[in-house]
C-alpha cells in the first residue's frame, strides 16, 4: 500500500495547443493509427532490408502506448520515423513524404501526450538509444558495402527490446504503509456514509489523499489500469478537486482510470472528469426497523429460522476487538473449509478474507450449535457515520442444516435494530435489472441478458439475486466508470484480476517474491 497526495500545480496550458489538449484522446488515437499504418508500410517495404522491417514493427508496437498518451512513446516514434528516412533512398517519394508528415504531426500534437515514463526505467533509455543509433549506422554501412555482417539488424532488435522496457507504464510502487492506512481508517470512521467504505481499507489498495488530507480515493494498479474502489471517502466538499487531481495523476503515469462500485450520488464526479458510466448491478440494502418475519412472502425464511432454533442453534454478535484467539482460529478454520482449494474473491465489495483483523471494528455474527461450538458466521464491515453494516462474507461448515445463512441474517438484523443501525447491506446482485427485469427489455438489453445467462453458473449471479430477494431489500444501483469503449477490455481484465476471478501466470525468469 502506498499513499499519494493531490498535486497543487495545475496542468500547463500552451495557448495555441489548448484545443489539442482538450481533444487529447481523439488526437492520440488518430496519431496512433497513422503510426501503425506507416509501420506496416515499412514492414512491407522489402528494399529497406531487415533494419526497415524492425523499424516498421517497432512503430506498429508503439501505437498502443501512443494511444494512451505516453510521452516517451512519442519521442521513440519521432526517432524511428527519422531512422526510416535514413533508410529510404528517395525522401521525395511517398514513404518519405509520409514520414515528414508524421514528424510534423508528432510535433504539433505533443501537448496531448502527458503521460511521463516510470523513473525506474529511465536508465534504459540511453542504452536503447545507443543501440538503435549504432545499429542504424551499421545497417547503412552494410547497404553501401562497407560491412558484410548483419550487425545493424541485430543491434536494432536489441535496442527495440530495451526501448520496450523503457516504455512500460509506471508501476504502482505499492508497499505497506501503516501510517497511510491508519489515516484512511480514521477518515472512514469519522466521515464515511457509503456502505462500501469499509472495503477501501483492504491491504491490497493504495490511497490518494486530497491536499487537505481529509479525503481519499482507494485504488489498485493492474494491467495498466488504476482501478478505483467505490466512492471517494471523506469531506464531500473536497471530492470534485480530489477526483480531478486523481485523473491527472493517473494520466501522467499512463494509467487508464476505471472505477468499480460507483453510487448514483457520486456518478457526476466521474462524469465531470470525462468518464462514462455503465450499470453493473444493485446492492441489496435492508432497513432493520422495517424488517419482519411476519407474512406469507417471507415464510420460507421464517421456516429456516424456526428449524435452526429447534435444532438448538443460537447466534452471537461480537466485534473483532472482543474476539479471543481461540475463536479467531475457529473462524479462520471455518472459512478455510468453506473455500476449500478456491481462493478468496472480492475487491470493492468485500474484505480480502474473513480473518479477524483487530485494527478494524468489524462485526461477526456467529452461529453456535446445541453444544456451543461455532459452526458458521457472517462478517460485516461497519460504517459508523452512516449507521450501517455491510456484509463481506458468509461462511459455514458444510454439514450444517440448510437455512443457516438465513438464520444468521435475521439475527444480524435484530442486532442492528437493537443498536440503532439503519441500513444493512447484503449481497451485491450483478446486473439485477437484466436478470429479473421489471419491464420488457430493449433488443440490446436482451442480448446482454443472454450473455449474462451463460455466465450465471460460473459467477452465481441468479443465485445471489434470488437469495437477497428473500429479505425484501431496497435495491440500490451501482455503476462502473470508464473513459471510452476502447478501454473496456483492459478495465474488465483489471477488474477480473482484482476480484481474483482470473490469475495470470508469472514469468518463470522473475522468480518468486518473498
Amino acid at each position: 500500500m502506498s499513499t499519494h497526495t493531490a498535486d497543487r500545480v495545475p496542468l500547463l496550458r500552451l495557448g495555441p495547443t489548448r484545443a489539442i489538449a482538450r481533444r487529447s484522446g481523439a488526437v492520440r488515437s488518430a496519431l496512433a493509427l497513422a503510426v501503425a499504418a506507416f509501420g506496416c508500410s515499412q514492414v512491407l517495404a522489402v528494399e529497406n532490408g531487415a533494419a526497415g522491417t524492425i523499424v516498421g514493427a517497432a512503430l506498429v508496437a508503439l501505437a498502443a502506448p501512443l494511444a494512451r498518451g505516453r510521452r516517451r512513446a512519442l519521442l521513440a516514434t519521432a526517432g524511428l520515423v527519422l531512422a526510416s528516412l535514413a533508410l529510404d533512398d528517395d525522401v521525395i517519394a511517398l514513404p518519405g513524404l509520409a514520414a515528414v508528415a508524421l514528424l510534423a504531426a508528432s510535433l504539433v500534437t505533443a501537448p496531448a501526450f502527458r503521460a511521463s515514463g516510470d523513473p525506474a526505467t529511465r536508465r534504459l533509455i540511453v542504452p536503447a538509444a545507443a543501440l538503435l543509433a549504432i545499429g542504424l549506422i551499421a545497417d547503412l554501412a552494410r547497404a553501401f558495402g562497407h560491412l558484410a555482417h548483419p550487425l545493424g539488424a541485430t543491434l536494432l532488435a536489441g535496442g527495440c527490446l530495451f526501448a520496450a522496457r523503457a516504455l512500460r507504464p509506471w508501476r504502482s510502487g505499492a508497499s505497506d504503509d501503516p501510517e497511510a492506512r491508519a489515516h484512511a481508517a480514521q477518515i472512514v470512521a469519522q466521515h464515511a456514509t457509503d456502505t462500501l467504505a469499509p472495503f477501501t481499507l483492504r491491504a491490497d489498495k493504495q490511497f490518494f489523499f486530497a491536499v487537505s488530507g481529509d479525503s481519499f480515493i482507494a485504488y489498485r494498479v493492474l494491467a495498466g489500469v488504476a482501478l478505483v474502489s467505490g466512492d471517494p471517502v471523506g469531506d464531500e466538499a473536497a471530492f470534485p478537486a480530489l477526483v480531478e487531481a486523481f485523473a491527472r495523476f493517473a494520466e501522467r503515469r499512463g494509467w487508464t482510470v476505471g472505477v468499480l462500485g460507483v453510487s448514483a450520488q457520486r456518478l457526476p464526479l466521474w462524469r465531470d472528469a470525462g468518464l462514462r458510466a455503465h450499470y453493473t448491478g444493485d446492492e441489496a440494502i435492508v432497513d432493520p426497523s422495517a424488517f419482519s418475519l411476519e407474512g406469507r412472502a417471507i415464510r420460507k425464511v421464517r421456516q429456516s429460522v424456526t428449524r435452526l432454533e429447534r435444532a438448538g442453534y443460537s447466534a452471537q454478535a461480537v466485534h473483532s476487538g472482543e474476539i479471543d484467539e481461540a475463536l479467531a482460529e475457529r473462524i479462520a478454520e471455518i472459512a478455510a473449509r468453506w473455500r476449500g482449494d478456491a481462493g478468496e474473491t472480492g475487491y470493492s465489495m468485500a474484505f480480502a478474507g474473513a480473518t479477524v483483523d483487530r485494527t478494524r471494528d468489524d462485526l461477526y455474527v456467529i452461529a453456535r450449535d446445541d453444544s456451543g461450538e461455532p459452526r458458521g458466521f457472517l462478517h460485516f464491515g461497519t460504517v459508523p457515520g452512516g449507521r450501517a453494516l455491510s456484509l463481506s462474507s458468509m461462511r459455514r461448515d458444510r454439514d450444517t442444516p440448510n437455512g443457516l445463512n438465513e438464520f444468521l441474517i435475521c439475527r444480524a438484523l435484530e442486532y442492528a435494530r437493537e443498536h440503532g443501525i439503519e441500513r444493512v447491506s447484503l449481497n451485491f446482485a450483478a446486473f439485477a435489472l437484466l436478470l429479473d427485469p421489471p419491464a420488457p427489455l430493449d433488443p440490446l438489453s436482451r442480448a446482454e441478458r443472454r450473455v449474462l445467462a451463460r455466465l450465471a453458473r460460473r459467477f452465481q449471479l441468479e443465485r445471489l439475486l434470488s437469495f437477497s430477494q428473500k429479505f425484501e431489500p431496497e435495491w440500490t444501483p451501482r455503476y462502473a466508470a470508464y473513459p471510452s469503449v476502447a478501454t473496456l477490455p483492459r478495465i474488465a481484465l483489471a477488474a477480473m484480476l482484482a476480484e481474483a476471478y482470473l490469475t495470470l501466470p508469472s514469468a518463470p525468469w522473475r522468480g518468486r517474491r518473498a
